[in-house]
Parts: structure tokens; C-alpha cells; sequence
């Protein structure tokens, strides 16, 4: 954990000495405005798809942005680690009736607890950090990083125990929305997560395509809306 903070501080370094933040803003927005039929099944098997993004949005959105589109990304995570579950070997576009009940906790929990990992990041490490506009939290955290050691130091260790003692050991999604802090907008986990895997598309729905995938799926874009 303690590398966390200098291995973002070279991501950033590279980001600003290339100009090219800007560029990398536009795909992360143009991502979180992606609706459900819109590449939420294909993007799983992408090298840069919603993990790397995820990571992205720490040097690219301030706390304030990331706690407005956090559900779209935990929402993105959930359905990228079903996809992956249903159809492992082909790219899976869309989902046969069958394939869209949701899985075992455990399917989920990778995606859920990284996911978790950028939150507490943005809680205990960055809460503090301040930047004039939106468009400059790249060069505010660059600076941040380069002159706060020891207090990132501090919070790597407050976020590891934190995330070992009580992320770590929640065994299903209800308890996970409960410790993220998650029940004010999930207020039925469950249900949530069912509604979140029927808006994914199906199979001969206008925006599948292509044949199935294995498992019962197959090919096409699919998510649910937004916040």
C-alpha cells in the first residue's frame, strides 16, 4: 500500500509531461456516460476497459467527481465480473434469460473489493487535497503526492486495515454495500444487483449481436443506466 500513492505520482508525471490528461478525461467521461447497451458486456475482456479506467480515475477526477459516478463504476465492475464468469473464453455481448440471474457472492468479490480499494483511497489519502477547477486535479495531486509523505504514509496504513478488517471479510453484496457505506443508495442489494443484470442485453434484443458466446452468452454491448 505504501506504493500506492508514488506508482500514481509517475502515472501522473507521465499524464502531465505528455499533454495527454485531456485526452484521457474524454474517454473516462465518454465511459461513464455509456448507457447499458453500449459496450457493457464487450468492454470485459479490454486490456483498458472499466478496471484500468477505474484506476484512471484517481489522476483524472477529483473526490467530488468520483462520489457522483461511483455506482457507475460499481455498477460497470459487477458486469464485466459476470460477463467474464458466463462466457470466460469468448467475448460475451450479450446474455441468454438463463444467464442473467445473478452469482455467488464469491463471483463478484475481486471486482467488489477493488472497487472498494479506490474508495478508501479517495477517502483516507486524498480527502484533503484541494484544486481550484476540476480540470486541474491532475496537477493538484501531482503536488500533493510530491510534498506529503508521511501523511500518505499514515493513510496507506489506516486504508490496509481498514480494508483488511472489514472489506475483506464481507460474504455477500448487502454486507459489502453496508461497510462501503453504499445502503443510502442501495437500499436493497439484492434486488439491485437483479435489476442491474436484466437491463444487460439479451439475445435478438435490438442491440445484440452476433452468436452466443459459451455459457449462454454471446455478444453485444449492455449495462445498466446510470446513477
Amino acid at each position: 500500500m505504501h506504493l500506492v500513492a508514488y506508482l500514481l505520482f509517475y502515472g501522473l508525471y507521465t499524464l502531465l509531461s505528455s499533454r495527454s490528461y485531456s485526452r484521457e478525461e474524454m474517454i473516462l467521461s465518454a465511459f461513464i456516460a455509456l448507457k447499458p447497451s453500449e459496450r457493457w458486456l464487450e468492454c470485459a475482456y479490454e486490456a483498458e476497459g472499466p478496471l484500468y479506467l477505474l484506476t484512471m480515475s484517481l489522476a483524472l477526477h477529483t473526490p467530488e467527481l468520483w462520489t457522483r459516478h461511483k455506482l457507475i463504476h460499481l455498477r460497470r465492475l459487477i458486469a464485466i465480473g459476470h460477463a467474464r464468469h458466463v462466457s470466460p473464453n469468448t467475448v460475451c455481448k450479450f446474455l441468454a434469460p438463463s444467464d442473467k440471474r445473478p452469482k455467488d457472492y464469491s463471483i463478484y468479490k475481486p471486482y467488489l473489493m477493488f472497487w472498494g480499494l479506490i474508495d478508501l483511497i479517495y477517502r483516507d489519502a486524498f480527502r484533503t487535497v484541494t484544486t481550484p477547477k476540476d480540470e486541474d486535479w491532475p496537477i493538484s495531486l501531482f503536488n500533493y503526492i510530491r510534498r506529503n509523505d508521511e501523511s500518505l504514509l499514515k493513510s496507506a496504513d489506516n486504508t490496509l486495515q481498514t480494508f483488511s478488517d472489514e472489506y475483506l471479510p464481507c460474504a455477500s453484496f448487502g454486507e459489502f454495500c453496508d461497510v462501503a457505506g453504499l445502503l443510502g443508495d442501495i437500499e436493497n442489494p439484492d434486488g439491485w444487483i437483479e435489476e442491474l443484470l436484466q437491463a444487460l442485453p439479451s439475445p435478438g434484443s435490438s442491440n445484440s449481436g452476433g452468436s452466443s458466446g459459451g455459457a449462454g452468452a454471446g455478444t453485444s454491448s449492455g449495462g445498466t443506466g446510470g446513477e
